[in-house]
This record gives C-alpha cells, sequence and structure tokens, in this order.
C-alpha cells in the first residue's frame, strides 16, 4: 500500500528591523513550533566565516548582505518555501525583494518594526558590545571608522543617529510603501516591537495564525534574559539619551514622513475598501469590524475610525463617546506611531456589534 505523504509545513519570512526583537521572535518559534532554521547556518564553520566579514556566495545562501543592502536569490529560497523553515532577514522592502519573494512562492512575510530612534539607540549599544572583532562583519552593512571604539558614548550614538537613523527611517518606509502598493500574490503583516514586549504569547500567537503555522508547544517562551542580544527593550529610551542636536537632526530628518507614510499604508488596507462595500450594502456590523481590523493595525486612521463611529451608529450600537475622544487623542501624539493604545481598542471592541458568523 502506498502511504500518502503528509502534507508540508509552510515556512515562516520574516523581515525585522534590527534591534526590534528578532533575536526573542526567532527563538521563540524555534521552541514553539517545528520549524527549522535551513541547514546551511549548522555546517561546521560557516558562521565564524561569515562573522569574518567576508564569506564567498554559498549554493545554499538565500540571500546576500544584510539589512538594506540585502538581497534575496528567488532559486535558492524557492527551495526552502515548503520545507518548514524559519527564514529570518533584516532586509528592506525593496522591489526587489518583493518580486523574490513571489518568484519563489513566498506569499506572506511578517514584518517587525520599532522606533528607528530606539532601535539606533540600542544598535550603538549593540556594536559596543560586538567590539572591533566584528567591525568587518559589520561593514557589510555599515562602515564603522577605525578609532570609532576609542569615542564616548555620546560621538558614537551622534555617529550612529547620522548614519543608521536615516537608513532605519527608509526601512521602515520601504516596508509601509509596500503594503500600500498591496502587490498581487504577496500578503504583509505588519508587527510592531511594543506589542511584542508588552503581551509576547498573544504577539506570537497573532505571528503563527498568519502563516498559518502550529504551535506544538505554546508555552516554550523563551525569557527575554536568555536571549543573546538582549538589553533593555524599552519604549522612547531615545528621549533620554539623544543630546540636543541628535534631536534636531532627528526632527528635521523626520519631519512628517511618519504621517505620509503610515497614512498612505492605512489608507490601502484591503480591510478599509471592504468595510466601506459592506457598508455601502447595509452590512453594518460587517462593516464595523472590518473598520476595527484597520485599527488595530493602524490606530491613528482617522478615516477608520470615522467609518466605524457611523457604521456602529447605523448598526445601533455607537461607539462609547469616551473611547472615541481617547482614540482621537492618541492620535494626536506624535510620537506614538509605533505604539498602539492595546487596553484601549480591547475596550473598543468589546463594545462593537455582534460579529457576522461568516466573520468569525
Amino acid at each position: 500500500m502506498f502511504r500518502r505523504r503528509p502534507k508540508p509545513q509552510p515556512s515562516l519570512f520574516l523581515a525585522s528591523l534590527p534591534k526590534s526583537g528578532t533575536d526573542f521572535t526567532t527563538n521563540a518559534l524555534l521552541r514553539m513550533t517545528e520549524l527549522r532554521m535551513p541547514d546551511v547556518y549548522a555546517r561546521p564553520g560557516i558562521l565564524e566565516e561569515m562573522r569574518t566579514g567576508y564569506y564567498p556566495e554559498h549554493a545554499d545562501f538565500f540571500s546576500m548582505g544584510d539589512f538594506d543592502v540585502q538581497l534575496l536569490r528567488s532559486a535558492v529560497l524557492r527551495r526552502y518555501a515548503r520545507r518548514g523553515q524559519l527564514l529570518g532577514t533584516h532586509m528592506a522592502g525593496s522591489y526587489f525583494n518583493r518580486r523574490a519573494l513571489v518568484d519563489a512562492g513566498i506569499s506572506r512575510v511578517s514584518v517587525l518594526m520599532r522606533d528607528p530612534r530606539d532601535c539606533t539607540v540600542s544598535f550603538t549599544h549593540h556594536i559596543d558590545r560586538a567590539g572591533p572583532d566584528l567591525r568587518n562583519y559589520h561593514s557589510v552593512y555599515q562602515y564603522v571608522p577605525r578609532d570609532y571604539f576609542e569615542w564616548s558614548h555620546a560621538r558614537k550614538l551622534a555617529f550612529q543617529v547620522r548614519t543608521f537613523l536615516p537608513r532605519a527611517v527608509q526601512w521602515v518606509e520601504s516596508w509601509l510603501g509596500a503594503f500600500a502598493e498591496d502587490e498581487p500574490g504577496l500578503k504583509i503583516q505588519l508587527l510592531f516591537f511594543d506589542d511584542l514586549r508588552r503581551d509576547a504569547a498573544q504577539f506570537m500567537e497573532g505571528l503563527l495564525a498568519f502563516h498559518a503555522v502550529e504551535a506544538v508547544n505554546p508555552g516554550a517562551l523563551p525569557k527575554a534574559s536568555e536571549m543573546a542580544h538582549f538589553r533593555k527593550g524599552e519604549h522612547g529610551q531615545w528621549k533620554d539619551e539623544f543630546a540636543a542636536a541628535d534631536r534636531a537632526f532627528s526632527d528635521a530628518l523626520l519631519g512628517d514622513r511618519w504621517e505620509q507614510a503610515f497614512g498612505r499604508a492605512a489608507d490601502s488596507h484591503r480591510r478599509l475598501a471592504r468595510a466601506r462595500e459592506c457598508q455601502s450594502e447595509g452590512a453594518f456590523c460587517a462593516a464595523a469590524w472590518h473598520y476595527f481590523e484597520v485599527l488595530q493595525t493602524f490606530p491613528r486612521a482617522e478615516g477608520a475610525l470615522q467609518g466605524l463611529a457611523g457604521a456602529c451608529e447605523q448598526a445601533a450600537v455607537p461607539i462609547a463617546p469616551g473611547i472615541r475622544e481617547a482614540l482621537t487623542q492618541y492620535a494626536k501624539e506624535p510620537a506614538r506611531w509605533f505604539e498602539a493604545p492595546r487596553e484601549l481598542l480591547a475596550d473598543l471592541r468589546r463594545g462593537l456589534p455582534q460579529r457576522p458568523p461568516e466573520m468569525v
């Protein structure tokens, strides 16, 4: 008799901004699921060779480079797409990389981001801890001056504010722009470090559900202190560490870029269009839930909040005035683009009309 082959487990593709919880998330996925890293990284001497800063192109590497200079190799990546692999990168959301994902048969990617100013502080500490021995390794994506490790912390941070921060900002813009493009064949899940820090179990549940990967050991979350790159993971730490000149540079760099990038992404959310369709068809309860899903990712989306309020009124279940006022006030706070008001959204969810059965 012929035995039916087990259905192959999908691979999980993760792109994360450096210093946004990559180490924790990767270790959690490896402990909680049957996902495995590509075998090439387990070969003797390969990691040591990579740490030297020069490693000839290996036939089994699915990418070359790192961070915003990382490019995927679709022909290699295709071999990993349906083998239950954990494919983690720091790559930007360039058109080249998005096309490579689709060409390799990967239809879903999760993107983990954090306020780039906080990442800059963490990255400065990370490079400092790595020390001069890894200077050549880091030169893959950043030139580190030879006397860098003799500088004061303030000078190192000032250097990274003017080198790493602009690239991190554009990295976030690249993925928000990719989300806004909404290209056929690729679904993008936007994730935020603040949610990981607040409730790691819930964060992992949403990540695994998006990729339809089973958690065979859901209670195996690692402790943050076990992670090799763990430091503080605090939100808003840049406010304490940036000097006045660093703040001025950062403010001038950002301008209204977050308003533009997040705004375009929110306006392009598939659920927003569906919510408006449902509302025009008189399906007010369904519309309310579609609007709410937009707010889950983009809680500052004014159009979604207004649409939700209207749909709830039409469904005869109006939003509590205090909740709407609190969300409106949250949206006016300029520094909270990467920090969602989860408790407030939970209160909002409890007051929504009954969810239609087809949406459960």
